[in-house]
Parts: C-alpha cells; structure tokens; sequence
C-alpha cells in the first residue's frame, strides 16, 4: 500500500507507504534516480508528508516516541526528520512549504485551541491567529513564495478563509453570502482558492480570490457541488464538483474539474 501525496518540479514524489514491520505507515520521498526513501518518523509508528519544495525539503506531521501525540516536521537529505515543536500544546501538523523553507501549518496552544503558525529555520514557530481574537481556531493550509500565508478561522457561527502577510496582517476573505469559506491553496501571485457555502447552505462553490478582485464564484459542473484545490501561476484552477443527477448516476458521484481564464479563454469550469 502506498500513496502520493505531492510533487515539485523536479519530478520528486512524496507520500505514505505501508512497511514491511508491524504494518506501520512511513512518509517516503520518490525519485527516478533513487526510488521510494523511507523518511523514518518521530519514534512512533506513523508520518504523514503533506508537501515537497522545489529543494526536495518535506513537512508534514508525525507520530511521538510514548504516543506524546503528532508534531509538525521538516525533512531535508542533509538533516533528516526534524521535529517543528509546538505553540505550547500537545499536537502540531505542518501543512505547507515554500522555496524558501517557510512551513505553515497548525498547533495545539495551552488552551487547547488550534493555532496557525509559521515556520523558519531562524525564527522558530510563529503564532499566526492575529485574527478573530486569542480564543479563535485558526489552521494555516498553504504558503506562496513571498510568504504569503492562507488559511482558516472561526468566524462567529462559522469559518472563514483567510491571508495573512508580513506586511499586511491577516485579512478576513469572506463569502459569498454563506457562512463558511475555506482556503485550499495560493499561488505565487496571491490568488487564493477554496471554496463556500452558499446562502442557505444550499450548495457549496469553488472560489478564486485576488487582492484587487475580491471573492468569484467558479460554479459547478452543473450540479450543487465544487471545491478548487489547487492552482498554478497561471491561474489555472483544479478541484471536484457534483455533476447533475442524471450524469452522477450514470459516472460516478464527483468528477475532478478544470477552470481556466486568461486572453484566449472566457472563465469556464470544465471537466477532466
């Protein structure tokens, strides 16, 4: 058993594979050169990589010797499985990384909130939840080259996606007139995706989001359904969406989609 989990631009593949010993499940790092690395774990039984930078560095989370509970870590050749640490709580799972060894992701605080945090080889862990006050979960999901930081809060009765820079803060990016919205991923202009709730609930959009046009609903392939989970330098979006009944019946539940605007093409979501 094994699965893919990421990949950069040099064709390096991480993911999770079943060992040989006590069926436990090991993050691996893939090359054609090398084949499938065991990266190890943190003394427990269980890695999971969630993400691989263009310098072949992985973060993700991993299982403590004493089952002490999952911390974010680092991986390089040169260093190995670094455990990130804490803000102060029992749990810590990385996220995201950058070119620039930045890793994002979440931590268990003293209080037993979920904090978003920010990762540096010089400064450590960083408490990003400068937003909805010192009681409110915020997860950190992806991190661009510029250090641009998105994510997650709790908002009143829901949950929000947000961005957060160094220079800017964190900046709410609402919905559409629902009450939930969340950032999947950002690319290294600063388009943000993810996806909401419709008013009512009724349905569930993709979304694009820039800082000079706010939040656009990618619609559906018909049906009540998508989520964007991905997206490139171009702006060129990826994700799932529910087709119309009669196609769902007949091709499965979900299909993975496409959307795509630039000179030549008006925006469209299409399939894949």
């Amino acid at each position: 058993f094994s699965v893919a989990t990421a990949v950069n631009d040099s064709g390096q593949v991480v993911g999770t594979s079943l060992t040989a010993v006590n069926a436990a499940t090991h993050a691996f790092s893939w090359t054609q050169a090398g084949g499938m690395v065991d990266l190890g774990t943190l003394g427990g039984t269980l890695s999971v990589p969630t993400a691989v930078n263009d310098s072949g560095q992985v973060v993700g989370w991993a299982q403590t010797s004493g089952d002490r509970g999952f911390r974010a870590f680092s991986w390089t050749q040169a260093g190995g499985m670094v455990d990130l640490g804490t803000l102060g709580g029992n749990i810590s799972i990385g996220t995201g990384v950058n070119d620039n060894g930045q890793v994002v992701g979440y931590s268990g605080v003293a209080n037993f909130d979920l904090h978003a945090f920010l990762w540096t080889q010089a400064g450590g862990m960083v408490d990003l939840a400068t937003i909805g006050g010192p009681n409110t979960n915020t997860i950190a999901t992806a991190v661009n080259a510029t250090g641009q930081v998105v994510g997650n809060f709790r908002a009143g009765g829901g949950v929000h996606a947000f961005s957060w820079t160094p220079a800017g803060g964190t900046v709410d990016l609402g919905t559409l007139g629902g009450t939930n919205s969340q950032a999947t991923a950002v690319n290294a202009n600063g388009q943000v995706v993810g996806f909401f709730d419709m008013p009512g609930n009724a349905a569930t959009h993709a979304f694009s989001w820039t800082q000079a046009g706010g939040m656009v609903d990618l619609g559906t392939l018909g049906g009540t359904f998508s989520q964007a989970t991905a997206v490139n330098a171009n702006g060129q979006v990826v994700g799932l969406s529910k087709p119309p009944s009669p196609i769902m019946r007949s091709h499965g539940r979900r299909r993975a989609g496409w959307w795509i605007s630039g000179p030549s093409a008006s925006p469209a979501m299409r399939t894949r």
